[in-house]
């Protein structure tokens, strides 16, 4: 009886220990600041006390076999408005080939729309929906995803907000974004 108590407690330790070290792998926010929110791209009240910032990153051109290739990189954060309290965050991230006259979303890590979510607070869920991609015209490409935030309870999960992210480039390698809210 003692050994299958002692085995049960060394697998719990065992299993807080490796969720306290996974929560250090990246740099977590649990508040959005107002020095992140005075310097975000966007900044969106979107109903039920809830907000949204997010922020773009605008990676380095390189180029190999007469192609050049891009990417875009979009970061966003739901929060609670009147806490600062993040209920969690997500990225998109799309890559584009162009050569001056065509353009073509790059599949990467077999994805042509790469997208995540972490830092989700407990009682809440951010799903990954409507991930797409594809050419407007052969000199205009784009990738886009929505990330719907939900509450959770007990007796299923509350749609509360969403937002839809598209970034778009063009032949010669200019890329914009564009978001939606609900």
């Amino acid at each position: 009886m003692i050994g299958k108590w002692k085995y049960s407690l060394f697998l719990i330790l065992a299993l807080m220990f490796s969720f306290s070290t996974a929560s250090f792998a990246s740099d977590s926010v649990s508040v959005v600041s107002e020095e992140m929110i005075q310097s975000a791209d966007t900044k969106v009240t979107l109903g039920n006390g809830i907000g949204y910032i997010g922020f773009l990153s605008e990676e380095p051109v390189f180029t190999v076999s007469g192609y050049s290739t891009t990417h875009d990189q979009y970061e966003g954060y739901f929060y609670i408005e009147s806490s600062g309290e993040v209920l969690g965050r997500h990225k998109v991230t799309v890559y584009f080939d162009y050569d001056g006259t065509l353009v073509k979303v790059k599949k990467n890590n077999n994805e042509y729309v790469g997208t995540s979510t972490w830092e989700v607070k407990s009682g809440y869920r951010v799903d990954t929906t409507d991930k797409d991609s594809g050419s407007v015209s052969p000199t205009y490409a784009y990738g886009t995803a929505t990330f719907k935030l939900y509450k959770t309870g007990f007796f299923g999960s509350d749609f509360q907000n969403s937002v839809t992210i598209h970034i778009y480039c063009n032949q010669k390698g200019k890329t914009t974004v564009e978001r939606n809210y609900n």
